[in-house]
């Protein structure tokens, strides 16, 4: 069957693709998007290994004195942090807008 120029088709021929050709293209669309699910997740279980393992041996035995206060001084540094932001949010919430304009630039650097 041949096609003439500007001739269009809206649809396949009736019974031109079976179940093995759309169950093969059905397999190899969803192949690549399989891999990277199941690379996250591997990677993910693995992050989770590694953390849970660092946190059990920082702890276990507990360090001595001078450097065990480190970790609450970390985390009350984090939460201090994270008031301060809560607190310029709140108060004045145009100064986190403005943040963007001082860090982004608009024109690209070849345009100077």
């Amino acid at each position: 069957m041949t096609v003439e120029r500007g001739e269009s088709f809206d649809h396949l021929r009736e019974r031109s693709l079976g179940l093995p050709q759309v169950l093969f293209q059905s397999i190899t669309h969803m192949g690549p998007g399989l891999a990277v699910a199941f690379s996250l997740l591997v990677g993910f279980s693995f992050a989770v290994v590694t953390l849970l393992a660092a946190l059990y041996y920082q702890y276990n035995p507990l360090p001595d004195y001078p450097i065990l206060l480190g970790d609450w001084f970390a985390l009350a540094w984090l939460l201090a942090g994270l008031l301060a932001l809560a607190l310029v949010t709140a108060t004045r919430p145009r100064a986190i807008e403005a943040t963007r304009d001082i860090f982004v630039e608009d024109e690209p650097p070849g345009e100077r």
